[in-house]
C-alpha cells in the first residue's frame, strides 16, 4: 500500500505565527546537539549506558526571499535584541502523519546571511531550541 508524502502537509509555527514561503528543496532541518545515549566500556567488559541530558537542537528553516515570514522572523530577532521577549513556542508537524517537534524555548539565532541574484534565493533561518521534544513518525 502506498503512503502519501506532501511538503504542503507540514505546519511550522513560531510564536503563534504559521511560517510560509518555504524554499524549493530542503525547507526544514532539525539537528539535535546531544548524543542521546552513549556507552562506557569498563576494563573488565562491563557496559554502562550514559544518558545525555542535552535536549537542545538547531532548527534551520529555509524561506524564499519573497516570503513574508522573513519579516516576521526579523522582527522577532530585532525585538529580542531590544529587550523584548527572547524565547517563543516552536512547533513543526506533518499533518499527513505523526511527526511532531515542539519547544517552549525557541530563539531566533540571528538574521541570515543575504545574497541577491537573478532569481529569488533562499534565506536560511536558524532557530535555537533549548529543549526540543521530537517524534519522527510515518505517513498515513
Amino acid at each position: 500500500m502506498s503512503k502519501k508524502y506532501s511538503s504542503k502537509a507540514h505546519s511550522v509555527v513560531l510564536a503563534g505565527q504559521f511560517l510560509t514561503g518555504f524554499g524549493p528543496d530542503d525547507f526544514i532541518e532539525i539537528a539535535f546537539n546531544g548524543e542521546g545515549y552513549s556507552q562506557t566500556i569498563g576494563s573488565d567488559g562491563e557496559v554502562a549506558v550514559n544518558e545525555d541530558a542535552d535536549e537542545s537542537a538547531t532548527v534551520t528553516i529555509n524561506l524564499l526571499q519573497t516570503s513574508q515570514s522573513n519579516e516576521f522572523l526579523s522582527n522577532l530577532y530585532k525585538s529580542a535584541k531590544e529587550g523584548g521577549q527572547l524565547t517563543h513556542d516552536f512547533l513543526m508537524r506533518d499533518t499527513n502523519g505523526k511527526t511532531l517537534y515542539s519547544s517552549a524555548d525557541a530563539v531566533v539565532k540571528r538574521v541570515p546571511d543575504s545574497t541577491r541574484a537573478k532569481a529569488a534565493g533562499v534565506n536560511a533561518w536558524q532557530i535555537l531550541c533549548g529543549h526540543l521534544k521530537g517524534f519522527e513518525g510515518g505517513s498515513h
